[in-house]
């Protein structure tokens, strides 16, 4: 039986490297390219660094009117994170790079609507939607821009952005300014925070894609999470706002955004409660390309009534634009617990975060990340093996009483008390832990939980090659591209996927050569569950290629190690599916 399972596995393989080189050389597959969103026509590529130009001269003072200037012009603001447009128009940002590896070549802030800018703010007592409107630019430099419009009450709204040089941060600075005679006057602002954010590819878009609120109440935080597609299936935007009884207590809003699989954009409010008083998504009103049907959730927030006297009323925000990374979300505080999870809410992030560090180590030795999976899956089970054989070892002792146990089961049947007392006496008699064989399993669950969140997750494997066809680890490997989509019963596919067919035949191979229970009932359960891993290819077909190598190489060492265990660790009177010695008549 071990030499024929043995062959099977060459087999399997030789026939998955062996289909995968004939397809190649017949359909040779061209690198699927990652859609890149393309700007406006008007706003100007992501700036390249070069020597700066000095800054122009200051214009004059704006007069009393209260129409500032009409002409649009944009600013570029960049620095070795992140590169942004701004416009006059509406006073915000155009577009947003983050120029980190692996994310250069998505604007994250593109322009989702044709005419209001990201960070653009209004008021609702002004004379016209200053989110649309042109602002004065009354000051630029190299690392800073600054913009004034004068409302007809006499109210100047100030907007200075300013970027570090070595930040994902842009800070804005909201200043308003009442005219030294003038009358208090109230103010109630609406800011248009993000008009969207680039899904980086349609792959599970809506799963990753999502917007945050994040209230704080003396250091404690709290999440609320707003699905993408919750706006769209509601009909109409989701309002997020604090209760009245914990806005007086202290909670304000502490900060808020929108992030995709990769990247977010996090907006920082002022410590002053009254600038944040709810918090809208809602879907924007442009499509996003290429696919045409995918829309962006956008974020908007509204400050509760600001009374401007002679003085200034000041609000500080700070944009985070950049990966989802613990290192970069540190400028967060709380960002890094409260979105970076490697499963369960973060209770497995010790493991991810360890997880990673040996994909790393692997990479460095490899130069390939599709290999630093495979070695770092086959380390994970070489270090897990003592439990693995711990507990398969317990379920062939079990699996040698089963009969004992039955006669036990037949002789107290209609007395429960005495047959569950004699079951453990015979338990303890064998020295049979009956939860032993269940525990290892248990123990070994969060690391392949962790493993699989760092594989879906981390922006390492964004555009990683791995071998002939599979171009992309965080995408599915799409072997062959259909032209025109292939119609099933319950789906449509697009594509043909090889790695999560070959793994949907190792699982089944899997479950085929596990050990069979004496137990009647336990068998016929078990050869119903051998449909499972069918059931569960399915679910997986589409999954990226990194997680679809990953499951294939573990059920894949995990089918050997089963036999191995079997062969050689098990003593042959032990081994399930034998034929266990049993004596009746030491059972009272």
């Amino acid at each position: 039986m071990e030499k024929r399972v043995v062959l099977l596995v060459v087999l399997c393989v030789a026939v998955f490297v062996g289909w995968s080189l004939l397809i190649q050389a017949l359909y040779p597959a061209k690198p699927v390219p990652v859609p890149t969103p393309q700007a406006n026509a008007g706003a100007p590529p992501a700036p390249v660094p070069t020597r700066p130009e000095p800054p122009p001269p200051p214009p004059k003072e704006p007069g009393p009117s209260r129409q500032p200037q009409e002409t649009v012009k944009e600013s570029r603001l960049f620095n070795k994170k992140v590169s942004l447009v701004l416009t006059n128009k509406g006073a915000g940002i155009r577009s947003g790079k983050i120029l980190v590896a692996g994310l250069e070549d998505v604007d994250l802030l593109r322009t989702f609507d044709a005419e209001v800018p990201h960070l653009a703010l209004t008021a609702d007592n002004a004379e016209a939607d200053l989110s649309r409107a042109a602002w004065s630019v009354t000051g630029e430099s190299e690392r800073s821009v600054t913009y004034l419009y004068r409302l007809g009450n006499g109210v100047n709204i100030e907007k200075k952005f300013t970027l570090g040089e070595e930040s994902h941060e842009l800070q804005m600075v909201v200043t308003l300014r009442n005219s030294p005679s003038g009358a208090p006057q109230k103010v109630r602002l609406r800011l248009v925070a993000l008009t969207g954010l680039e899904h980086d590819s349609p792959y599970r878009f809506d799963y990753y894609g999502n917007g945050f609120v994040a209230t704080v109440l003396d250091g404690s935080r709290a999440m609320q999470t707003i699905p993408y597609d919750r706006p769209l299936k509601e009909g109409k935007p989701v309002e997020v706002r604090i209760p009245d009884e914990e806005r007086k207590a202290g909670r304000r809003v502490d900060w808020f955004g929108l992030r995709n699989r990769y990247a977010t954009a996090i907006l920082r409010t002022p410590e002053s409660p009254e600038w944040i008083d709810s918090v809208v998504f809602k879907p924007t009103t442009q499509d996003t390309p290429p696919a045409g049907k995918l829309k962006a959730l956008g974020v908007e927030a509204a400050s509760q009534e600001l009374e401007v006297r002679e003085g200034s009323n000041v609000g500080t925000f700070y944009l985070y634009l950049g990966p989802v990374r613990k290192e970069e979300l540190a400028v967060v505080t709380g960002a890094s617990d409260h979105m970076l999870s490697y499963g369960c809410w973060g209770l497995f992030n010790p493991i991810g975060r360890l997880i990673l560090w040996i994909v790393g180590v692997a990479h460095q030795v490899t130069g390939n990340y599709g290999w630093a999976i495979i070695l770092t899956t086959l380390a994970v089970r070489l270090c897990l093996f003592p439990l693995t054989k711990k507990s398969q070892t317990s379920m062939a002792r079990m699996a040698q009483l089963q009969p004992k146990i039955n006669i036990i089961r037949e002789r107290f049947a209609d007395d429960p008390p005495r047959q569950q007392a004699e079951t453990m006496k015979l338990f303890k008699e064998e020295k049979v832990n009956p939860l032993s064989g269940c525990f290892p399993i248990m123990l070994q669950l969060p690391i392949f939980i962790g493993l699989y969140s760092v594989l879906d997750i981390s922006l390492e494997f964004r555009h990683a090659p791995f071998l002939a066809w599979i171009h992309d680890l965080s995408q599915p490997d799409r072997l062959i591209i259909f032209g025109k989509p292939v119609n099933l019963l319950v789906t449509a596919l697009h594509e043909f996927n090889l790695v999560p067919l070959v793994m949907t035949i190792t699982w089944f191979l899997q479950a085929y050569f596990a050990p069979k229970p004496q137990d009647p009932k336990m068998a016929a359960q078990q050869r119903m569950m051998m449909f499972m891993p069918v059931l569960f290819g399915l679910f997986c077909y589409s999954l990226a290629s990194g997680l679809s190598l990953y499951l294939f190489v573990n059920s894949l060492l995990a089918m050997i190690e089963q036999r191995v265990i079997k062969k050689y660790f098990l003593p042959a009177g032990a081994r399930p599916g034998m034929n266990s010695p049993t004596d009746p008549a030491v059972i009272p």
